[in-house]
């Protein structure tokens, strides 16, 4: 089974296999476009008209790259601000601070949860007023990602349905299908625009020539219709192009997303009920908004099925019937047998799905768990660590909820509000001894950097902040990650500025202190720029220096003696496929800006070097078989940085049978 560093390089062959796709497409406009035009001269000329016409091809061609091309570097353009936007065009509105009722309460409690679970910051929620039964996630990384959910599903599903629809979303935004799909709306916007100008075109023509009379000026109007007509049809081969490309994409990523939810919750009755409800429900899962076509391929179920292409080749999404058998093997015999109760269907798993982890997906399943009991029985291993990035389990997603209820309502309240989420961080940072000569000057830097009523906020939660247990500090940060995306650019560049001088007031700088102020930065700059994407290194030799610094740091902060800190760092190149002699190298001692500095360029680096790199920090941490929380803050600073969420089991494992 692949982990979460071969996924993301597949995700990346996957993007080199869409732009060819979409070359071919364009290369078929063309020709499609060429043969309307000529039609269209052989309709309108008098005269004979030449099959083969270079210069009315080249006017094709250049008309196609410039309508096409334009379009897509449109779109992807707009798209670059994230997910966010995907979500609002399709009529999203996002979650507030405070949900209105149960149903908005359960779908946060559920996408926290997981977000904890995962190790990722809390994607924002967007409901959709939509009947139809739908989700989707949509951004290019973790920091920028939103969910979006329609009024039918929150309404429809039951709790274990929703967390498997959940679940479901969650695996696109693990396995870097959510940035892929991101990416194909843009590169197929251009080729949709072609469609919605000959849409266009006819609609102008036909009101400018309502209440004229018959004159000259018909045979203009005949060449605009043609050439609405013409536009249309070629637009709507296009259409058919993107469908098959989004087909040809996105169809096998939605059964692995089904295997992923169905590991992830150890609940076939989950997903498989939600799926059911579907095919017995009258909206089923009909998206009716008017751009819905354009994001099809980003929804849990086909949104947008229609009786012209909607189906085989050209369908963004499998089957009903085929996703539901693979997850319940005896879901044919429940409908051969009359049962029309979708509910009851919903609510009863088949034995086989219970026994063996669902058809096509035990193995998977089975992976998960064993990894998990391995976990909670001891420290993990580097190898655990590095098959368990991006990945969830049933006992994770337990442990999740856990840390979450045990955050106090006020912290939790306070973390879905912009201002009092910001007071959080800040508080996280101030010294606890409040006669200190480190909170005095903290508090000058507060005075001096932010306003009286976010200076307010810090103090009226810091005895809460203080009183949180090490564990609990990281994800109420987690949490607190939709209500930050909330501010301005600006705001963003004062809390950034605001955490770097907190972190330097006392002189004392505490590892806790550098993994917040390295997470926060990370965080802000993909939320400022979430399509950024440069892999750029390949070999340790473009990165040893900067991996040695980071294996130095999580080396000292993790040993008493000199001795273990050695061992520890051996223990970490020993990772690195082309270090043959690890006692070759020496730790050095690095300032906290050529640790940012190594931080960014690790962050550039391949799949497979990604995968190096973090086993390399596991096997320095554990090489004494145990996590201390320094070690534990400083390899979710290097997985933020490197953009791999690690679940919250490997960094405290004994949290679980502990909280």
């Amino acid at each position: 089974m692949r982990n979460f560093f071969e996924r993301q390089d597949e995700a990346r062959r996957n993007t080199k296999r869409l732009i060819i796709l979409f070359v071919v497409a364009v290369i078929g406009l063309v020709i499609a476009g060429y043969g309307v035009a000529i039609l269209t001269l052989l309709f309108l000329a008098e005269g004979g008209v030449s099959l083969w016409n270079p210069g009315l091809f080249f006017v094709i061609v250049v008309g196609t790259a410039l309508i096409v091309g334009g379009g897509s570097l449109f779109k992807i353009s707009q798209l670059k601000q994230g997910g966010h936007v995907v979500a609002e065009a399709l009529g999203g509105q996002p979650l507030g601070a405070h949900p209105s009722n149960y149903d908005e309460q359960q779908l946060r409690n559920i996408v926290e949860e997981m977000a904890i679970a995962s190790g990722v910051p809390a994607p924002q929620v967007y409901i959709l007023e939509e009947e139809g039964i739908n989700a989707f996630a949509a951004g290019y990384t973790v920091d920028d990602a939103v969910i979006g959910v329609t009024r039918g599903c929150m309404q429809a599903l039951n709790r274990a349905e929703l967390q498997g629809v959940i679940a479901h979303e969650y695996s696109h935004i693990l396995n870097g299908d959510m940035r892929l799909n991101i990416r194909l709306m843009g590169v197929l916007n251009g080729i949709l625009l072609i469609a919605i100008l000959g849409r266009t075109l006819l609609r102008a023509t036909f009101y400018s020539s309502m209440g004229r009379r018959r004159s000259d000026d018909n045979k203009s109007q005949l060449v605009m219709i043609a050439a609405g007509v013409g536009l249309l049809v070629v637009g709507s081969v296009g259409l058919l192009c993107g469908r098959l490309i989004k087909s040809a994409v996105s169809r096998q990523r939605e059964f692995l997303a089904d295997a992923a939810a169905v590991q992830f919750t150890r609940n076939p009755k989950g997903i498989g009920g939600a799926l059911k409800k579907i095919a017995g429900y009258d909206a089923g899962s009909k998206i009716e908004h008017p751009k819905a076509e354009e994001s099809s391929h980003l929804f849990f179920s086909d949104g947008v099925a229609s009786k012209l292409f909607g189906g085989g080749a050209f369908a963004t999404h499998p089957p009903l019937d085929e996703r539901i058998r693979r997850i319940d093997s005896e879901f044919d015999a429940e409908r051969a047998s009359g049962s029309s109760s979708q509910d009851a269907a919903g609510r009863r798993a088949s034995g086989a799905a219970q026994a063996a982890g669902a058809s096509g997906f035990a193995a998977g399943a089975a992976a998960g768990a064993a990894a998990a009991r391995s976990a909670s029985s001891g420290s993990p291993s580097a190898d655990e660590v590095v098959s368990r990035a991006g990945e969830l389990t049933a006992d994770d997603i337990d442990f999740g909820a856990k840390l979450r209820n045990a955050l106090p309502d006020d912290l939790l309240d306070a973390a879905h509000d912009p201002l009092s989420a910001t007071a959080i961080i800040y508080a996280l940072l101030l010294d606890p001894d409040e006669k200190s000569d480190g909170r005095a000057a903290q508090m000058k830097v507060l005075r001096e950097h932010v306003s009286k009523a976010e200076r307010e906020e810090t103090e009226r939660l810091l005895d809460d902040v203080h009183a949180l247990p090490h564990r609990l500090r990281l994800p109420i940060v987690n949490i607190a990650a939709p209500a930050l995306r909330e501010l301005s650019s600006d705001q963003h560049a004062t809390i950034h500025d605001t955490v770097q001088a907190l972190v330097r007031a006392d002189d004392q700088l505490t590892v806790f202190e550098y993994a917040l102020e390295s997470i926060i930065r990370h965080r802000l700059d993909h939320i400022a720029h979430p399509a950024d994407e440069r892999p750029r290194f390949k070999q340790f030799s473009q990165i040893q220096d900067d991996a040695i610094a980071v294996l130095s740091m999580i080396a000292q902060a993790g040993a008493s003696k000199n001795r273990d800190a050695a061992t520890a760092f051996r223990a970490g190149l020993g990772a690195f496929e082309a270090v043959t002699d690890p006692s070759q190298y020496r730790r050095v001692s690095a300032r906290p800006e050529r640790l940012d500095e190594a931080l960014d360029r690790l962050a550039q680096t391949y799949p497979a070097l990604k995968e190096q790199v973090i086993d390399a920090c596991a096997r320095c941490v554990l090489s004494d078989d145990t996590v201390t929380d320094a070690e534990a803050d400083l390899l979710m600073a290097v997985a933020e940085a490197l953009a791999c969420p690690i679940p919250p089991f490997v960094l405290q494992s004994d949290a679980i049978s502990s909280s």
